[in-house]
């Protein structure tokens, strides 16, 4: 994984402010990626669960992230983080589900995490550093993730069919905006902090158009109550082995990004040492909050690492501006009005917003998977890692149905096969043969003629 450049902070990690400017400087770190409202929806949608279900799985993941961002930032990691819904889980919990059932999906996160936060507590993750962390492998799972999630991209800009919006062209253009204010704002005003909140205007400009267009309805926003919380396992609790191995690897394929973030911010920026063992204390943190995010029915929650971005533009570096905003996100989770309006954004909406931030990610992994030494060896754990997981993907649901019952959660996600397959390939091919470091020892540099 690449270093960012070392950043000179304007407000320092450690430094205190007013609480108006906790306050403001809070909000403005959240404004900068919608992704965090809008992935949980996306995973809903992708459900295809109502409007009034959907809004709960929002709750719930705010206020996962909100509470494992005050505890990084307050206690654990002591570092500016900002937590948010992990982008991958999109296409696992639908893929799991469609063979065991949301109940076996949820349940399975859920102990999927608590079990991730054990081997935290016996300092796992941080001497793993070596698979997880590894560009052939962290490389693939980006790819994988990016490919995945473009698919329910493009479903939820044409529809589903059907339904009255199936096809529409409007459709097209209520994606667009989002789109092109971001691309234009990128492209136009590059050095500008509009930039960091093209994806709020577009949204915000999106939804304007909808609701005049009268392809958007805020009904179901009156009926929710101002202050309420979903109800514990709202999917009802179903163990599944294959579910639950299936999210544990997904969550172990995230944990690239994850220890990448870390190693920014406290390295890059904060100019700290991050050892494996803050390392794991940090992943211990997030499981936790994983766990109680998944029990309510939202999503896993990892460190974003584009609010990163905007800490290194901003230079506004005091965690006690992160605990803030972790508040700020309990207090709206908790709310499930603020559900139920993003639940009530049009599809296509939704899908317009993540196509930036899902080619983002996809040209991360290409950048990632291209700067890594072109040894064979890796060459054939990425390159292996993708076919597998691509082609699975390709399977008839007829056939998945015919295979185990343990087996049928793996082969049904793309993204979970792909990093297993890699990450299986890279330790026998790297780390057990060394097979990569001796065809670098064996490349003589070319001789010169003087």
């Amino acid at each position: 994984m690449e270093n960012a450049q070392h950043v000179d902070l304007l407000i320092g990690i450690e430094d205190r402010l007013k609480w108006w400017q906790n306050i403001a400087y809070g909000i403005q770190q959240l404004t900068v990626d919608t992704t965090v409202l809008i992935v949980p929806i996306l995973l809903a949608r992708a459900m295809k669960f109502p409007p009034e279900t959907g809004a709960f799985v929002v709750q719930a993941a705010l206020i996962g992230a909100g509470l494992v961002t005050i505890g990084q930032s307050l206690w654990v990691l002591r570092l500016p983080v900002l937590q948010g819904p992990a982008i991958v889980f999109i296409a696992v919990v639908p893929a799991v589900a469609s063979v065991t059932g949301p109940g076996a999906a949820w349940t399975g996160l859920v102990i999927a995490s608590l079990v991730a936060a054990v081997l935290s507590a016996v300092g796992f993750w941080g001497k793993a550093r070596p698979v997880f962390g590894a560009a052939p492998v962290y490389g693939v799972v980006l790819l994988m993730a990016s490919v995945a999630i473009s698919g329910a991209i493009f479903g939820q800009i044409v529809g589903f069919p059907h339904t009255p919006a199936f096809g529409q062209p409007f459709n097209f253009v209520m994606a667009s905006i989002p789109f092109v204010i971001a691309v234009l704002l990128v492209l136009l005003v590059p050095s500008s902090f509009l930039r960091l909140i093209s994806l709020l205007l577009g949204a915000i400009i999106a939804v304007a158009v909808a609701l005049i267009a009268g392809k958007m309805s805020f009904a179901t926003v009156g009926k929710a109550p101002w202050i309420g919380l979903s109800v514990f396992f709202p999917f009802g609790f179903h163990f599944d082995l294959g579910a639950t191995l299936v999210m544990l690897l997904a969550f172990i394929a995230d944990l690239g990004q994850v220890v990448g973030s870390y190693v920014m911010v406290g390295e890059d920026i904060g100019r700290q040492q991050v050892s494996n063992k803050r390392i794991d204390a940090g992943i211990l943190t997030e499981s936790l909050g994983s766990a109680i995010s998944g029990a309510f029915g939202g999503l896993p929650t990892v460190t974003y690492n584009q609010n990163i971005g905007a800490l290194m533009v901003t230079g506004i570096g005091s965690r006690y501006v992160f605990t803030t905003a972790g508040v700020i996100l309990v207090i709206l989770g908790l709310c499930p009005k603020v559900g139920a309006v993003i639940a009530s954004i049009p599809g296509p909406i939704v899908g317009g917003l993540l196509v930036v931030t899902v080619a983002m990610l996809a040209m991360q992994a290409i950048r990632v998977l291209g700067n890594m030494p072109h040894t064979n060896a890796n060459m054939f754990a990425a390159g292996i890692g993708i076919v597998v997981g691509v082609g699975v993907t390709a399977l008839p649901h007829d056939f998945i149905m015919t295979l185990p019952v343990v087996v049928r959660p793996f082969i049904s996600t793309g993204i979970v096969m792909g990093f297993l397959v890699a990450a299986v390939l890279h330790i026998i091919f790297n780390l057990v043969l060394n097979a990569g470091e001796i065809e670098m020892k064996s490349i003589k540099p070319p001789v010169h003629d003087a």
